[in-house]
């Protein structure tokens, strides 16, 4: 909720040093990447979250474009 919004910023910020970044096809508007991560949230409950992130054209620095629980299908 929006209440442990802060939680859910600081967790993905932490996952982002235990979990591999995935290069995905670059667009006109730059290079995109992937990271999956298991997070857990205030209920204790685990949850397998994608991120992607982009680094846009003349910059260098990554910037969150979508976070999303999903289910792991094998991947």
């Amino acid at each position: 909720t929006i209440d442990n919004e802060s939680d859910l910023i600081a967790a993905i910020r932490s996952g982002l040093f235990k979990w591999k970044a995935i290069e995905q096809s670059a667009t006109q508007y730059g290079r995109r990447f992937e990271v999956k991560m298991l997070l857990r949230g205030p209920n204790g409950k685990q949850a397998a979250v994608k991120t992607a992130w982009q680094i846009d054209c003349g910059t260098e620095i990554p910037r969150l474009v979508s976070a999303y629980v999903y289910k792991d299908k094998g991947e």
